[in-house]
């Protein structure tokens, strides 16, 4: 019988997670991830007028919060068969992929960037920098108490290298900043904007704006080239290795997203089961909940006999599919990120670098995208964002409404009577790759080693789980 390792608290994730290893001879042979309470949303919008729901879903996550609203958006606008203004679905498409930007540098620099390079390596540090030597100064103190955790393990050498991520983990915050002022100016306040509505957006839209707008992500565009991807490319250059750690199963699943002005998605659908492209049917997604705290009527049951989280298990035909950037790259054949995999002589499939990089790549395809649209709106800023529209209509029917998340495909489904919510269900990106029975978390961890030089380390194990850019909120929703 193996070794059991438990990690709890899983740290630098939003919301609550444990995961239980088991270990033989130095290696994870079974893996197990908990999502440890629940929060039942779903419950509480039953009862509730149909247009609260948009509002209150925000409130999931508080990383992931305007994908959110808008998933949420699109299912009501379908069930009240609204079809907004051509400007106002821009505006709103234009804003989650601002979103994604902001939490793709946020998952690279402070979510999982801790876990490849050693501040101490940076000990001596004589540069002109303040912020970086007051960093050094905190860690070499242990100021914050934090320094006796890090786990052991392998990580960059390179004094040079070292103090570089240093200071860009500092530049990133101010680059946040900005992609979240950016995301203000699209949908009236950030977090949680209140602009969405199935007929457009209320936010008072102009042509300065969308110059600041504009001006804000380009910016944003010249730290991602010059600073992130290169870090990104750093990291894998340093740990080769994990083209081949991670591996999750190969199958992948992305929808719909990101839509062009001719209403075409940069981000197209699809699946990948077992090397073969599937068109993405939604009656082809089931929820298990064999392994979850959960009963047939939907309660709750934590003395449920094998279950162990809090998380259910979404299955495409009965398998699992790992979502997420790297999902949404393979399965649209994206070049860009062809190119990089190859050039560093790794393998184009599930892995811990696959996701890393594909986050660099994502986000300058994003900001790409994001100055189309924005060329597009300054050349039709005449038009409306938004149109007359009822929101106290006792509206009757029932849909899904598909987004995006930076960890992956968002799903929102509504049966509505008489304007009144009778049954709500998300399916989130973290309950695709944190579910139970295999899923495509726990099927990365195993094989990963759990030892150093001799010493017991859970790094791979961290290194893994931070790889899906865990939002554990979302996932027990």
């Amino acid at each position: 019988m193996g070794k059991k390792i438990v990690i709890d608290p899983v740290t630098r994730i939003e919301g609550h997670q444990e995961v239980i290893t088991t270990v033989e001879n130095g290696h994870v042979v079974d893996a197990k991830v908990r999502g440890t309470m629940a929060r039942g949303f779903e419950g509480f919008l039953v009862g509730r007028r149909w247009m609260d729901a948009t509002i209150a879903v925000s409130r999931v996550c508080g990383v992931c919060w305007h994908v959110h609203a808008e998933a949420a958006n699109k299912a009501l606008e379908k069930t009240a068969q609204i079809i907004p203004t051509a400007n106002g679905r821009l505006m709103r498409e234009l804003t989650v992929a601002t979103h994604m930007i902001a939490d793709h540098i946020l998952h690279t620099y402070f979510l999982t960037g801790p876990d490849w390079f050693d501040v101490m390596k940076a000990a001596d540090y004589s540069g002109s920098n303040a912020k970086v030597r007051s960093v050094i100064n905190a860690v070499k103190n242990n100021t914050f108490g934090i320094v006796h955790k890090y786990p052991t393990g392998r990580y960059i050498e390179d004094k040079k290298t070292c103090e570089t991520l240093l200071a860009h983990y500092l530049d990133a915050l101010g680059y946040i900043q900005k992609s979240h002022n950016a995301i203000a100016l699209c949908g009236s306040k950030a977090p949680h904007p209140h602009s969405i509505t199935p007929a457009g957006v209320t936010t008072d839209i102009t042509s300065e704006k969308l110059i600041n707008l504009s001006s804000t992500l380009s910016q944003v565009r010249g730290f991602v080239e010059g600073t992130l991807l290169g870090d990104a490319l750093a990291i894998a250059k340093n740990f080769p290795e994990h083209f081949d750690l991670g591996n999750a199963g190969g199958n992948f699943l992305a929808v719909n997203s990101c839509y062009q002005p001719d209403e075409t998605p940069m981000f197209k659908a699809g699946v990948i089961m077992g090397g073969r492209h599937q068109t993405l049917s939604q009656n082809s997604i089931t929820e298990m909940t064999e392994k979850s705290y959960y009963t047939s009527s939907g309660e709750y049951d934590t003395d449920k006999p094998g279950a162990y989280t809090f998380v259910k298990a979404p299955r495409y035909n009965g398998n699992t599919a790992e979502v997420g950037p790297l999902a949404r790259l393979v399965v649209n054949k994206d070049k860009r990120f062809a190119d990089i995999v190859s050039s560093l002589g790794g393998r184009l499939g599930s892995s811990n670098m696959g996701r890393l990089l594909a986050r660099g790549v994502e986000c300058l395809n994003l900001l790409e995208y994001c100055e189309s649209v924005i060329d597009h709106l300054l050349k039709n800023i005449n038009e409306p964002f938004i149109k007359a529209w009822n929101p106290n209509q006792d509206i009757t029917g029932e849909s899904w409404g598909h987004g995006i998340a930076a960890r992956g495909a968002l799903m929102h489904y509504y049966r509505i009577k008489n304007g009144e919510i009778q049954e709500a269900n998300l399916i989130v990106p973290s309950t695709w790759n944190f579910s139970p029975l295999g899923g495509p978390a726990e099927a990365a961890m195993k094989g990963l080693p759990t030892t150093f030089r001799g010493q017991e380390t859970n790094l791979e194990v961290i290194r893994t789980t931070h790889s899906f850019d865990p939002c554990m909120a979302c996932s027990i929703h």
